[in-house]
């Protein structure tokens, strides 16, 4: 190996003197033979020169690192420092000559300007046409590969990261696209050429590109692109079979360990949000967490399993994995056993309405943190069960309170939702009292009990987008409850990082996440469907069924009564809901009775009592 690299070097100073060597005789034939001055005169000057030259010129090499170079990723950075040590080259013999008194005064001055231009060239022409060869040597032109036809291909920005994108392209046929051409906002940058390809225009120009030059798919090279310029990309695509991918962010590209730029990904419905991803400070969260043993339940779902991985890269001591999914429950355990540091895992099936199963848990695993993330969320069908909704979410998160409580827990966190907000729904209803049972406990209890709120969750079972992209894969037709449905919604890392900030602030009983403003539903499914590379409307149809039972128009984060206050991380919020004017005592048991009985409109009526702004007909308020 080491063999190899040295004899490599040897071969380059070699090739280099001789260079050097052959341009300076050049340089005194075309200064002096060529003008019928006789060149012998200056042969002795020649010979006692020349090793001072090679000398200068093999030191100012080695300065560079122009011997460690690789010729196939070589650009303009190893360019400029080649001209930068033959200038220095130059102009150090030159004075050596001139006042070291090694070449006589009379010796022309163009004979050094003439060697400089040669010998420059020709040792760059070394380095870089084996580069240029390479990439015609890779590059194919053919339209197939692999058995598809190359894709025509638009690049969306015209900078730096477009051209690597552009070049490294070029080297790895294996990328079924085909190159047209380059689109970028700058007008300075239109018309120009960009290795052949010319910049066609701006954002704006893009449904008239895509149309007479039979785009199939866009190539966006700018990371940082902010979300709204983004989905204009995407709604000006809707018109027409377009697929969108994007060079990712630097900080992506370094948590997916890939180099850019061709680790494209497709653009995902979290880069459309219009805001900024929000993010939690790891060194924080690590420290809070190292050496902690904690119990999550519902484990098994899309939050639960996600939480419990966060807990294990942030060092918890132990996880008790708690759900009634037995089978998504082991292949979480077997995550967690690959995960490194690897944290003790117990798995518990086990139902939180089963106090005695439960009780047996808290008392074997001593958890210092439990998150509850076990519930029942399907609005629509929780309005046909309400009584067992209000088993699970109410008397379920008692069970594991209340023994989180006895067996001595620092935190309980609860995970609640914008639909406890002036509840449609039963789900919502159950939630809200969740999070006021959970505030009676904490004035009495030393275990300090939080809840947060979520909006949706993209990409959680069973939530919104799943379903939607599942009706596009199956094509169509996509259903909406309503075209002026409006929801916060939020993204996986953002929920999970919220639940585990809040247990570590312990700054408040409630936290709500910025989520910035609700987006329109329609919207956001008809960009789904053109992320997809399909036109709403015509090759997937959209169908309006009304709003469901339980169901509201809007969805909100606070209600009126209550006070709202910033935590110490700038995107969370505190919320403070009114005092409760009902006891607990007497809320659960007219509420079990209730439940037990399991009659739906028995269930509403208490519900309805101890949950004053809980309008079941409010799912059609604001309907048209």
């Amino acid at each position: 190996m080491l063999w190899a690299r040295y004899s490599r070097i040897a071969m380059l100073v070699v090739a280099d003197m001789a260079i050097v060597a052959i341009a300076y005789y050049l340089a005194f034939w075309l200064r002096l033979e060529l003008p019928g001055l006789e060149i012998r005169k200056y042969e002795a000057v020649f010979w006692r020169t020349l090793p001072w030259l090679m000398a200068i010129r093999l030191v100012c090499g080695f300065l560079v690192r122009q011997y460690m170079w690789s010729f196939r990723h070589s650009s303009l950075a190893e360019a400029m420092g080649l001209i930068k040590a033959a200038a220095a080259g130059t102009l150090f013999f030159f004075v050596l000559c001139q006042w070291g008194n090694i070449a006589p005064a009379s010796l022309p001055g163009s004979i050094y300007v003439l060697e400089f231009f040669m010998s420059t060239a020709a040792v760059g022409a070394l380095r870089f046409l084996p580069r240029y060869i390479l990439q015609l040597a890779s590059w194919r032109p053919a339209l197939v590969v692999e058995g598809e036809a190359k894709q025509r291909t638009l690049i969306y920005g015209a900078g730096h990261t477009g051209e690597l994108l552009l070049r490294d392209l070029r080297q790895a046929p294996i990328y079924p696209y085909e190159i047209v051409g380059f689109i970028d906002d700058a007008p300075t940058k239109w018309n120009v050429s960009i290795h052949g390809y010319r910049v066609l225009g701006s954002l704006k120009d893009i449904p008239e590109i895509v149309a007479s030059r039979n785009i199939h798919k866009i190539l966006i090279a700018i990371p940082s692109l902010p979300p709204a310029r983004l989905r204009e990309v995407v709604d000006l695509c809707s018109k027409y079979h377009v697929r969108l991918k994007v060079v990712p962010s630097y900080a992506d590209l370094v948590m997916r360990g890939e180099a850019a730029p061709l680790a494209l990904k497709d653009v995902q419905l979290e880069d459309l949000l219009e805001r900024p991803e929000v993010n939690f400070d790891e060194a924080r969260l690590a420290d809070y967490y190292a050496g902690k043993s904690a119990l999550v339940t519902g484990a098994a779902g899309s939050i639960g399993s996600e939480i419990c991985r966060q807990l294990a890269r942030h060092g918890v001591r132990q996880i008790t994995a708690l759900d009634m999914n037995e089978n998504d429950l082991y292949y979480l355990s077997l995550d967690l056993a690959e995960m490194s540091p690897r944290p003790l895992v117990a798995v518990e099936v086990a139902n939180i309405q089963d106090f005695d199963r439960l009780a047996a848990i808290f008392h074997r695993h001593r958890p210092q943190l439990v998150f509850h993330a076990a519930a029942h969320k399907h609005v629509p069908l929780m309005e046909q069960c309400p009584g067992e909704a209000v088993r699970n979410n109410v008397f379920g998160t008692m069970n594991a309170a209340r023994l989180a409580e006895r067996s001595g827990c620092e935190r309980f966190v609860l995970i609640s939702t914008d639909k406890a907000i002036r509840p449609a729904s039963v789900m919502g209803a159950t939630k809200h009292l969740a999070e006021a049972l959970l505030r009676q406990l904490a004035k009495v209890s030393k275990t300090s009990f939080v809840s947060v709120r979520f909006g949706n969750v993209l990409g959680s079972n069973g939530s919104l987008i799943p379903i939607i992209q599942r009706q596009i894969a199956k094509g169509g037709p996509v259903t909406i409850t309503h075209p002026k449905a409006m929801r916060y919604f939020m993204t996986i890392p953002e929920a999970v990082g919220l639940v585990l900030i809040a247990a570590a602030l312990n700054e408040g009983g409630l936290y709500v996440l910025d989520m910035g403003e609700p987006l329109n539903v329609d919207s956001l499914a008809r960009q789904m469907v053109a992320l997809a590379g399909l036109v709403p409307d015509k090759d997937i149809k959209f169908v309006y069924t009304g709003l469901r039972p339980g169901e509201k128009l809007c969805e909100e984060l606070f209600s009126a009564s209550e006070g709202i206050t910033l935590s110490s991380h700038p995107r969370i919020r505190v919320a403070h809901p009114a005092e409760d004017e009902w006891k607990m005592d007497y809320l659960l048991a007219e509420l079990e009775e209730a439940a037990r009985g399991d009659d739906p409109q028995t269930v509403r009526r208490v519900l309805q009592k101890y949950v004053r702004t809980y309008r079941p007909d409010g799912g059609e308020e604001g309907a048209e």
